[in-house]
């Protein structure tokens, strides 16, 4: 049986080939056997649409064998890899093939040159062959490898002529457009498939310049014309217009002709050495004149080949008698604008390859099924089966590339999503090595039967990551409860972004700058077996505040009612950022006040970053095609630092989204990041929610109020968005499964004021009692209940039961059936709202109000490892500094010298603060936020609060006897030991080489240093009593005075 197969280097006549291990192998022929070499001049051309491996095969005369294992990688042919990368989706691209093949001669040897593999020997064949050099050299470069026999064919015949195939591929995800576009071209072709005529060349041209003229236009940017051309040497252009296309065609259709007429005076035919090279359309000026396709020819005739063609590494050249010298030949009257050249005609290459099988060989019996060269004699169901395996190919491809980009990606990946990915990706590899050994052993001999792939064709590589990555980005991963607090400016989209994790409107939001979340506001949500708790603070830092001292002061508020909020930590903190907007000065230091509060690891361990308007940055990001996380990776300045901080958990949101599927991914996404955070499932949490908890328990064992725990507060709320869900919205088929989550929630509120101390909770216990109580009744009527015979009498089924008074009524009664339902949500959300609510919110108020005290009073002071310059010239640390010692400061006559401290305002070696960082060229000092300094700013000296003071202001730093400036590089926040607000006589002191004031915004340090004169005179007559009236201590390290007046104020 024979068939063909494009030509390979190595592929000689009577040369033995392993189509199943794609092996070169011995010469099974003498040197005298010489070849037939008939002079055919025949030119065919063809079209085909590109829908299916069969289509490919047919113009391309190959066995559907051959196109697998190029597609399975196992034999390099570009051309063919070109031509089946061309099989597109139907509904978005279509693809045709152009295909003009002219034959000038065909080599073959009579089919009994080799007879049998069993009666030639290998040695003596190779040794006789005047091809063993070359054998040789194709050893040396690994073509041809061990060899164990005479493999499955040997060459029969090559072709030899010259061939040019183009491909061309339109695409376009407008279904409309697409459409048209197809339709034009089928109305052009007439047909599937078929010979290029000059009808069809003619139709086609008038389409290509049509279509072309269309594709020049905005409104069809989004269609892609892709053109290659596959030839033996180079084209003097690569058109990439169809309209270049068609011309290109024809020209090398009437360039066949000429091939036709010049030959028709000689034998002789000499070969190039080039194999054919794929090149795509480039967009150059296109010539349509005569000369430009005389110079085409020229270009052919003269052997000129592109630098991209590839050297064969046999060349054979036939016979002949004598020559023919075309100066000689008259005109023969031709019209035809082709031009008869003389000049050497290395012009024809080795097209094809005809293998033939062994026809004596024993195995082979008349029961099996062979491989063939006329495509049309195998019957449809074998080419359905190698339909089923390109296929598995292409679906095996297609799986791995998608499931290895998912799991780059990093989205909606947690730890164990990783190793399903994983396990599911080493799944998908070992069934693309199932295929591709399926591919290897055909042999183009026998036909595979179906049975022996049904492992391999049943299992469909792209649904099983389909169904993996629908269930990751559809359902959460599993985990623990979830506890979020968010942070953020006003107007950045922080109360529609908690919503969109709660999908429902929970929080109060607007799409200005005005804001409408005035208080902290808590909710709860369960998806898919997690409970979801998200924080929602007012604005952090708010610029639309009268005063920059406000804004911190509502950030510090925010801050304080979060804690209070969270008596138990959090697991992430989702920093709130708006799409397209600058971070301000507010915001930075905003973020630096958290770092103080909250720790200042908590960015970098605790923090995801919620960028809104999604829906902005695809429409920004749309022509650049920039994703994401390029984005994120391309931010500089302070936004890319935080980005920097936080390991770039970043999540994309758009609330505006309304497709259920994207805001569940968007949502899956979020929650991956916070499982990813260090800890998975642990709160973050430090020594100020340690203060915030001991503050609760003080002020509910004061105001005697019941003691609602965190998880009786949530359990409380979850029973009633259950009630909620449940009431009108759930099916008969799903009624049981939803009343047993039911019954599992209120038992466990049970168990909760079960526990809690006698009268404690009053009515809640008995509406807890009553619920779980007629829940377990229902369930037990629901399980008692005969199973209908079929699931169509399931629902038609009338069951009678008694619910809540007594009541018979219909099971399909949903809205009567859920009465009882109705009736509990009632009295707990009134409970919730009259009892609990108000309990709660009082203490919460109480427990943040005390934080906010205890933030504020770590912003008053220096660090303890801060210096000072005594009389003495001794510098020493702050904590070493005592009363009576004399300090360098500015006297009221603004000159420096040394004054005594009398008093301090706070002195506590031992507590952790927050200190706000400002760095110049030489110096870093450290002052908590609320310290006044001295500074230049617009060539005027003002004492400011350090969280005031901006980059670009000057700090007045000693040098010699006298003050220079220094200007503000950054601004930043740390957490350090020791706090110490010395006093002294001037109201001025240097720490650090830094001026600065001795006292804090609490008022103007005139106004300061004015109601601090009687101390100072205190000090002057009786230190002693002045110690004894300031009270402080290790324990207290605020004086009496000062925390009454900071009260008072």
């Amino acid at each position: 049986m024979d068939c063909n197969i494009p030509y390979h280097p190595g592929l000689l006549l009577g040369r033995s080939v392993d189509m199943k291990r794609l092996q070169l192998g011995y010469m099974l022929v003498d040197e005298e056997v010489r070849p037939i070499c008939p002079t055919v001049r025949f030119t065919t051309s063809q079209f085909t649409y590109v829908h299916s491996l069969k289509d490919i095969c047919d113009i391309l005369s190959i066995p559907p064998e051959y196109a697998l294992k190029v597609k399975a990688r196992k034999i390099t042919d570009e051309v063919v890899k070109a031509c089946l990368d061309a099989i597109g989706n139907r509904d978005s691209s279509f693809s045709v093939i152009f295909k003009i093949s002219f034959l000038q001669q065909k080599h073959y040897l009579p089919s009994n040159a080799v007879t049998s593999r069993q009666n030639s020997n290998k040695e003596e064949a190779t040794k006789n062959s005047l091809l063993a050099a070359a054998i040789a050299d194709l050893d040396s470069i690994n073509l041809c490898r061990s060899i164990q026999d005479f493999g499955t064919h040997w060459v029969k015949a090559l072709e030899v002529g010259n061939e040019m195939i183009t491909i061309m591929k339109i695409s376009c995800e407008d279904s409309e457009k697409f459409t048209k576009l197809d339709n034009k071209i089928r109305q052009s072709l007439k047909a599937h498939k078929g010979p290029i005529t000059s009808e069809v060349l003619m139709s086609l041209l008038n389409f290509a310049k049509e279509v072309d003229k269309k594709l020049s236009k905005k409104h069809y940017k989004d269609v892609q014309l892709q053109i290659q051309y596959c030839c033996f040497e180079g084209l003097p252009n690569y058109p990439a217009s169809i309209t270049g296309m068609v011309k290109a065609i024809e020209s090398f259709m009437d360039i066949c002709t000429g091939w036709t007429e010049k030959h028709r005076y000689t034998e002789e035919c000499q070969l190039g050495s080039n194999l054919m090279t794929l090149r795509s359309g480039v967009d150059v000026e296109e010539k349509s004149t005569l000369q430009s396709m005389r110079n085409a020819f020229q270009s052919f005739v003269s052997g000129a080949g592109g630098n991209d063609v590839k050297a064969s590494a046999v060349e054979y050249h036939p016979s002949g008698e004598g020559s023919v010298d075309f100066d000689d030949i008259e005109n023969d009257g031709h019209e035809s604008f082709v031009v008869l050249d003389n000049q050497n005609l290395q012009t024809f290459y080795y097209l094809r390859a005809t293998l033939q099988t062994f026809d004596n060989e024993t195995a082979f019996t008349d029961s099996r099924s062979y491989s063939s060269l006329a495509l049309s004699q195998y019957p449809e169901a074998t080419y359905n089966l190698f339909e089923k395996i390109y296929n598995g190919l292409c679906d095996c491809d297609e799986a791995v590339e998608r499931i290895q980009k998912f799991l780059a990606s990093k989205q909606f990946l947690d730890d164990v999503r990783v190793v399903e990915g994983n396990k599911v990706l080493k799944k998908i590899q070992t069934i693309h090595l199932a295929v591709h050994d399926a591919v290897h052993n055909l042999d183009l001999v026998s036909l595979p039967s179906e049975s022996s792939l049904q492992d391999v064709l049943n299992v469909n590589a792209l649904e099983i990551v389909e169904n993996f990555i629908e269930t990751v980005t559809s359902i959460l991963p599993p985990g623990s409860d979830l506890d979020l607090l968010m942070i953020g400016k006003t107007g950045h989209g922080k109360s529609s972004t908690g919503n969109s994790i709660l999908g429902k409107d929970k929080f109060a939001a607007s799409s200005d700058n005005i804001s409408v979340t005035t208080r902290t506001s808590v909710g709860w949500v369960n998806i898919d077996g997690r409970t979801i708790k998200v924080v929602d603070t007012p604005g952090v830092c708010d610029t639309n505040l009268e005063e920059e001292e406000d804004s911190i002061e509502m950030a510090i508020k925010s801050i304080s009612d979060a804690i209070a909020n969270c008596p138990d930590g959090f697991h992430a903190l989702l920093l709130i950022i708006r799409f397209g907007i600058r971070m301000t000065t507010e915001e930075r230091k905003a973020i630096g006040l958290l770092k103080c509060v909250l720790g200042e690891d908590v960015i970098k361990s605790n923090s995801i970053c919620v960028i809104t308007y999604g829906d902005n940055f695809e429409l920004e990001m749309s022509k650049s095609k920039t994703t994401f996380e390029e984005w994120c990776r391309n931010q500089r300045g302070f936004l890319g630092d935080l980005f920097q901080e936080c390991k770039y958990r970043c999540v994309l949101f758009n609330n505006k989204a309304e497709d259920a599927k994207a805001k569940k991914s968007q949502l899956i996404e979020l929650v991956a990041k916070v499982d990813s955070l260090k800890g998975n499932g642990t709160r973050y949490t430090n020594a100020i929610f340690q203060f915030a908890q001991n503050v609760r328990s003080k002020i509910i064992a004061e105001k005697q109020v019941p003691q609602v725990s965190e998880d009786m507060v949530r359990d409380i709320q979850m029973i009633i968005v259950h009630l909620n869900g449940m009431i009108g919205n759930t099916s008969q088929s799903h009624y049981k499964e939803e009343l047993s989550r039911l019954k599992e929630r209120v038992d466990n509120l049970n168990n909760r004021v079960s526990e809690a101390e006698a009268g404690q909770f009053g009515k809640l216990v008995d509406t807890i009692f009553e619920l779980a109580s007629t829940i377990h009744s229902k369930m037990d009527e629901i399980a008692d209940r005969p199973a209908p015979d079929t699931p169509d009498n399931a629902l038609d089924q009338t069951v009678e039961q008694e619910i809540g008074n007594g009541q018979v009524v219909n099971q399909e009664d949903t809205s009567t059936d859920n009465t009882f339902l109705d009736r509990f949500r009632g009295e707990l959300q009134g409970y919730y709202d009259t009892e609990i609510s108000p309990q709660n919110s009082m203490v919460n108020e109480m427990v943040s109000e005390k934080v906010k005290e205890q933030v504020q009073q770590e912003h008053q002071c220096f660090s303890g490892d801060s210096t000072v310059c005594l009389s003495t010239g001794e510098q020493i640390t702050l904590s070493k500094l005592r009363i009576g010692d004399k300090v360098l400061c500015r006297n009221s006559n603004g000159q420096l010298g040394f004054e005594t401290v009398y008093m301090f305002g706070h002195q506590d070696a031992q507590v952790f603060s927050n200190f706000v960082v400002l760095e110049t060229l030489n110096s870093q000092v450290y002052l908590t936020d609320k310290h006044y300094i001295y500074c230049e700013r617009e060539g005027e000296e003002r004492c400011l609060a350090a969280k005031d003071v901006n980059t670009g202001d000057s700090l007045l730093f000693v040098s010699g006897d006298n003050l220079t400036q220094s200007t503000v590089l950054r601004v930043g926040y740390e957490r350090k030991q020791g706090l110490f607000a010395p006093f002294t006589n001037s109201g001025t002191i240097v720490v650090d080489g830094l001026l600065a004031s001795c006292y804090v915004n609490v008022l103007q340090p005139q106004s300061c240093h004015g109601w601090l004169w009687p101390m100072r005179q205190l000090y002057k007559l009786s230190p002693g009593t002045l110690a004894y009236l300031n009270g402080s201590s290790s324990n207290q390290p605020i004086p009496k005075w000062a925390r009454a007046f900071t009260k008072l104020l």
